[in-house]
């Protein structure tokens, strides 16, 4: 069974023990955000691994799928082109026959230096993306819980620590 963001709050607020019903110090919405950004930091070391066979359009130029994340998505293996579900053997492209190009309207595509797949022609792609949590989807595996609750309570930690620093009183009068 797969932990959700439930559990994943529960666990956040067992090991800070901050009341959430004094908002001003960290609240439950913080909270929530240290969550999500313990999973991007997650992500990074062990990435969601994602496949995508991408159509050939009879051009040079290649659209990266949908999920690919912009500034974080990277490719982690060699592109297979072309993609033929039914060979044992893998082709694969070498890494100076294609590049990364930016489109006119600013958008990342990969450009062939020696293909042109046709519309019959596949692609695929394996590639990085973020994990996922939500109240209904949890990408990670079981085993990343404690890690990025500890990291997303240490974020707690730092929040709730810069408003105690602000609101404590000199101890020595000469500072008063």
């Amino acid at each position: 069974m797969a932990y959700t963001l439930t559990d994943f709050q529960n666990e956040v607020d067992r090991i800070t023990k901050i009341s959430r019903s004094n908002p001003e110090v960290v609240s439950a919405t913080d909270r929530n955000q240290f969550i999500q950004d313990a999973v991007i930091v997650y992500s990074k070391y062990r990435p969601r691994k994602v496949i995508s066979d991408i159509t050939g359009t009879a051009s040079f130029l290649i659209s990266l799928p949908s999920n690919w994340v912009a500034d974080f998505s990277w490719l982690l293996e060699q592109i297979e082109y072309p993609y033929v579900s039914t060979n044992q053997e893998r082709d694969l492209i070498d890494d100076n026959d294609w590049e990364w190009y930016i489109d006119t309207d600013d958008t990342l595509k990969i450009r062939l230096l020696a293909d042109t797949p046709t519309t019959s022609e596949k692609l695929r792609l394996t590639y990085a993306i973020l994990h996922t949590l939500s109240s209904t989807a949890n990408t990670m595996s079981n085993s990343a819980f404690k890690s990025v609750c500890d990291l997303a309570a240490s974020f707690d930690f730092d929040s709730a620590a810069g408003y105690f620093a602000k609101t404590s009183d000199a101890t020595l009068t000469a500072d008063a």
